[in-house]
Order: C-alpha cells, then structure tokens, then sequence
C-alpha cells in the first residue's frame, strides 16, 4: 500500500512540474509576443497575462519565465485595452494555466496525504517484522 501511494504521489508531482513547466512557457512566450504582436493576438495575450495575474505573482519568484511575464503586467494595465472574445491563442494559454493552477491547489492536500503515509511507515515497519 505505501508503494502505491509513493508511486501515485511521485504521478502527482510530474503532472503538478509538467503542468508549472507548461505555465512557465506560455508566460514566457506571451511575454514575448506583448511587443511584436498586434490587434487581436496582443489582446488575447494581455487577457492572458491579466487573468493570471495571481499566480503569476505567486510563481515568479521561483521561475525566471514567470517574471518575464511579471514585468509585462504594468505595460498592460497602462494600455486599457477593450476585453476580447477568447479564441486562439488565449484558449491555448488558457486551458494550460487551469491545469497549472488546479496543479497547485491540489499541492497541499496531496503532501498531507503523503505525509500520513510516511507517517505510518515505521508503524508499518515494525509490524512486519513481528
């Protein structure tokens, strides 16, 4: 059972790093992009950036893509740009940065839980051997 759970946990960790990795890029591209794209494509990137605001800010302090994006956020809010109808691009970025921020929710309750596990191995442990 232990086994499982590590197994399951080290699943749950990929997925969370794989999902922060895609994040990370999408932040860096759209930073990118804020200063070579224009008309509808910008918009799109600056809803992105502004709907992930938070978390951006949570997660650039660990991740030097992130703070590309970081330092867009105050070129953005100064534009007041009209709101887009999302589609391309900003679906892409979108569907991304859910998984990401649903990766990071779920973070905390999945190292509790494996906590407990660990908790219990030596419990376990000494029992084997009886």
């Amino acid at each position: 059972m232990i086994l499982n759970k590590t197994e399951q946990f080290i699943r749950f960790l990929e997925e969370t790093n794989q999902n922060i990795s895609d994040f990370e890029f999408d932040c860096h591209q759209a930073a990118q992009l804020f200063w070579w794209e224009i008309n509808e494509t910008h918009m799109q990137i600056c809803d992105f950036l502004l709907d992930y605001e938070n978390d951006i800010k949570l997660l650039a302090p660990y991740s030097p893509f992130i703070t590309c994006a970081l330092k867009i956020l105050p070129f953005i809010r100064t534009v007041h740009l009209p709101a887009t109808h999302f589609s391309g691009i900003y679906d892409y970025y979108n569907e991304r940065g859910k998984k990401m921020r649903q990766a990071v929710q779920n973070l905390p309750k999945a190292l509790k839980n494996f906590s407990t596990v660990v908790g219990d191995l030596p419990h376990v442990t000494f029992n084997d051997e009886e």
